[in-house]
């Protein structure tokens, strides 16, 4: 039996240089067994989510990734030769008009993710729902998971971190008489009133000054039926050090209580980490993006973090995020035959991994290479390749898309149900958008060497 849910709809919540690029490549393909599409189990998921994983699976959804898994280099490198840096334009032509410096501006100031960046968790419980335990032991696989999602798929130094105390923190009132449940249709004022009451009993306990948001997250032993989980966007959080505009209240994420699809009345997707930073993701104010495939527009882009939270960000996400630097970036003109190697994204190190083509000021679009590490370990062989997508009026909130441009080439006995996941660029593909044509000219371990040229 196949499990297979995309339940990624995308909700918008209220809501240096590190070396030279070494001409080193990718080898070793990962050895554990990909029967069917990318959500089959996983043999080797870690202890800590077994658990979830084989919940999601007999729920029925798809489980996501629950691991990092790091690539290994060799010296094995494509025999087409690439364009020198010289014949290219500069990076910064390629960073998205009226957005990239409002971006990195809001990351200095830590208003949105970004590098030392600190997630605090207040824990609370109820006189209806107490807890005897410690959040530090409750939430330890769980935080370790998130801060994974965000440092280890950076090549530069990220320190992405989650401050959790060792009590959780009881208020006045039983959690039922908040209406915070499933059923309660997300009413702003009610998780608000929550969120403050906790602020009250924790705020002397907590120094919230190094903190760049905070969420208030419930008793281990919750329901969903009293306790869902709302982003509070523009929702001022007033501690006695900071305010914060943006704060997330929800429930313990190891809550199972769910039967099953069809009658809980509240879907669960099994996205575990990866799903929190998706919706963080959203509700920080970081990405608006929605994801649509060119040609098919009630069809979502389903790769990344921020569309089918089965694989790494993309590219250029971990670019934004300063995940990757400025030199691992090709900015080819679109007027100009230029040849590039890019290497996987998926892997970690200092190599040049995303291809951008400006087409206007609010559209460019983008090619990576993506191979099985990382989190997009469970993508199947005949799935990977060169991904092409166009990052559309980025910054321009519910406008703001990324289209996915998928190969038009059926691929025989390739798993997965839709054209978006069998949609990357294989050897000797080609795509056409905007003027400008990308074809793979050669492709194997070490990535994919595309070419970009004036087209229909």
């Amino acid at each position: 039996m196949q499990h297979r849910f995309s339940a990624s709809l995308i909700t918008l919540s209220l809501l240096l240089s590190l070396c030279a690029v070494p001409s080193s490549a990718l080898t070793q393909i990962p050895t554990e067994p990909r029967v069917g599409d990318r959500c089959e189990k996983d043999p080797k998921v870690p202890p800590a989510w077994k658990k979830y994983q084989d919940f999601t699976w007999n729920y029925p959804a798809c489980p996501h990734p629950y691991r990092y898994v790091s690539g290994k280099l060799t010296s094995k490198t494509p025999k087409t030769a690439q364009s020198d840096r010289s014949e290219l334009l500069g990076a910064e032509q390629c960073m998205i008009a009226n957005y990239w410096g409002s971006q990195r501006a809001k990351q200095a100031r830590g208003e949105i993710l970004g590098p030392n960046y600190t997630l605090q968790f207040v824990p609370f419980q109820t006189p209806d729902y107490k807890a005897k335990s410690n959040p530090q032991k409750d939430y330890k696989d769980w935080v370790k998971a998130m801060e994974d999602v965000m440092n280890k798929q950076s090549d530069l130094p990220f320190n992405f971190k989650i401050v959790v105390p060792d009590k959780y923190f009881m208020i006045p009132n039983n959690l039922k008489t908040y209406g915070v449940g499933s059923k309660s249709g997300g009413n702003m004022i009610n998780f608000l009133k929550l969120a403050q009451d906790v602020v009250a009993v924790a705020d002397t306990e907590i120094n919230f000054a190094g903190s760049n948001t905070v969420w208030f997250v419930g008793p281990p032993n919750s329901k969903k039926i009293d306790l869902s989980g709302l982003a509070l966007y523009n929702q001022n959080i007033v501690t006695q050090e900071k305010t914060f505009p943006r704060t997330l209240v929800t429930s313990h994420p190891y809550t199972y209580e769910l039967k099953n699809r069809q009658k809980s009345g509240n879907e669960w997707d099994g996205s575990g980490a990866l799903g929190f930073m998706h919706e963080w993701g959203h509700s920080s104010g970081t990405f608006t993006t929605f994801g649509e495939v060119v040609g098919l527009p009630n069809q979502m882009m389903n790769w990344g973090v921020m569309f089918q939270k089965d694989s790494d960000w993309q590219a250029l996400h971990k670019w934004i995020l300063q995940m990757i630097s400025d030199d691992q970036v090709r900015c080819a003109a679109k007027d100009k035959v230029t040849t590039h190697w890019i290497k996987p994204s998926t892997i970690k190190g200092g190599y040049e991994k995303l291809l951008m083509v400006p087409l206007s000021g609010s559209d460019y679009i983008a090619v990576e290479s993506v191979r099985p590490y990382g989190y997009s370990f469970k993508i199947p062989k005949c799935q990977q390749g060169a991904l092409v997508y166009v990052a559309h009026l980025y910054g321009q909130g519910y406008n703001e898309k990324t289209f996915h441009i998928p190969s038009p080439n059926k691929k025989k006995n390739c798993p997965g149900q839709s054209i978006s996941e069998k949609g990357a660029l294989a050897n000797g593909d080609s795509v056409s958008y905007g003027g400008v044509k990308i074809t793979v000219v050669e492709a194997g371990d070490f990535g994919d060497v595309v070419r970009v040229e004036p087209g229909a």
